[in-house]
Parts: C-alpha cells; structure tokens; sequence
C-alpha cells in the first residue's frame, strides 16, 4: 500500500487545516482517496469525495475504534455501542457514542436531454445574446 504526503515539513504541528495524506492499493496505482488529519478530527474522503463530504471521525471515537479493535476483534464489530471516556481515554466517565464509517452516498442518476430540448435552450441562448449585443449596440451609439 502507498501512502504520500501532500506536503512535507520538519516539526510540523497540525493547525486547522490539517495535513492531508493520499492513500493508493498496494500496486501504487489504484488511488483509494484522501486522509485528512486535523486537530479536532480524521476525514475520510474515498475516492474523488471533497473533504467537506468526507466521513468524519473525532479523535475519542477514533481512540475508542482502534482500542476496541487492539482488546479483540469481537469487540470491534460493536463499533455503534458505547464506550465510556474512562475506558478510552483514562479520564471522565461520560458516554461516547463511537460512530460506524458511513457509507457513501449512492450518485444521483444523470439526466438525459433530448434532442428537441438541446435546440430549445441554444435558440434561447441565441435570442438572449442577439438581445444583449442589439443593447451593447444601444448603450455605445
């Protein structure tokens, strides 16, 4: 699996923006989408999704996932079941939800346009550019 970073500094510290991580199959070139790092969370954008569609993880959900995952496998099947912040982060004993990744969204179904439909909207553009051209003519005189 390849993984690259878009951009490289020494001592560099995650602002709000984050850092943003490209992530390919094992070949190097199958391209399985984008990581995003940031303070508050992780953004998963698979494929060409922009980060603002990604999928969202905060750092508790996240600690609690891969510990889940550490104690058993079992026990990372119940991603959707809470977990205590004492049990992730060894502090309060609020609940956390820990969210499951969502799915991507199915692509809205292309529209076809017709023939007849093609030449109504370029006779409307044609008569909307004769009329603006015959008004810049106006305007100049």
């Amino acid at each position: 699996m390849k993984v690259a970073i878009k951009s490289l500094e020494a001592d560099m510290e995650i602002k709000s923006k984050g850092v943003e991580l490209e992530i390919y199959e094992p070949n190097g070139l199958d391209r399985l989408g984008n990581l995003v790092i940031t303070k508050t969370e992780l953004i998963w954008c698979a494929g060409k999704t922009r980060r603002e569609k990604g999928t969202k993880l905060k750092w508790p959900a996240f600690v609690g996932l891969i510990s889940a995952q550490a104690e058993s496998p079992k026990k990372a099947a119940t991603v959707g079941q809470k977990k205590t912040v004492a049990a992730v982060t060894g502090r309060s004993k609020k609940a956390v939800t820990v969210a499951a990744p969502i799915a991507a969204k199915a692509a809205k179904k292309k529209r076809i346009l017709s023939p007849e439909g093609r030449q109504r909207i370029a006779a409307a553009a044609k008569k909307r550019w004769a009329a603006q051209r015959k008004s810049a003519a106006a305007a100049t005189k």
